[in-house]
């Protein structure tokens, strides 16, 4: 995961990477991405993670690792700018985690393949993650795996692989069959390059694609 600053919005940027997103079965939202305004609504326990050091963890990783197991309680973790890399994973054993940017900001997810991945430990349990105001990009199944997620007020962003004949699928969902749920996208706009929407492409007429994966 590499979080970036720079930008002149001073986002928080999730690069590359995937966010492997797990929780018990039963229990509320596993996990949230939100924005700065979200996290103030947010009760619990509360951590702040700066690259610099000036915050509670110099590692997003870090302050998922204090989290912990079996917690009942919210536990949000503040984003400060900067750039991180790291692969950020959420056990089974830590719901109710939210990642929230701290400038108000959208949250951003930017990779090629698979570059967002709501999971869940095995076939047999159901995890959930909420993704709000988030900004998510990619060229092939960049948002995949088993986990139930909820998509709200995000863009999708397809990018342009220079494929002439197939510029790759938006989702590659492995939803169990004996769970009802697996991607919700309410009220996100979908997007793409120029390039990406000629020919047979990722956004095209026939609209967005998806392709099922099993495994």
């Amino acid at each position: 995961m590499t979080l970036m600053t720079g930008q002149p919005s001073w986002s928080t940027v999730f690069r590359r990477t995937r966010l492997a997103l797990a929780a018990l079965a039963g229990l509320p939202l596993a996990a949230t991405v939100a924005l700065g305004g979200a996290a103030a609504a947010c009760p619990g326990h509360t951590v702040v993670v700066a690259r610099d050091g000036s915050g509670d963890y110099t590692t997003v990783q870090a302050a998922v690792d204090a989290v912990p197991a079996g917690n009942t309680k919210r536990h949000t973790i503040r984003i400060r700018p900067g750039t991180y890399r790291e692969l950020v994973t959420v056990p089974a054993t830590k719901p109710l985690v939210s990642f929230v940017g701290t400038t108000g900001d959208n949250v951003r997810f930017l990779g090629n393949q698979d570059t967002l991945q709501p999971s869940s430990p095995n076939a047999a349990t159901v995890s959930r993650a909420y993704y709000r105001d988030c900004y998510i990009e990619g060229d092939v199944d960049f948002v995949f795996g088993r986990g139930t997620a909820v998509f709200d007020r995000c863009e999708i962003r397809s990018l342009d692989r220079g494929s002439t004949t197939d510029n790759g699928y938006v989702t590659a969902a492995s939803t169990t069959i004996t769970n009802p749920y697996g991607y919700l996208f309410t009220h996100c706009r979908l997007t793409a390059a120029p390039a990406s929407r000629r020919g047979a492409s990722t956004l095209d007429a026939r609209g967005t694609r998806a392709a099922p994966w099993t495994r």
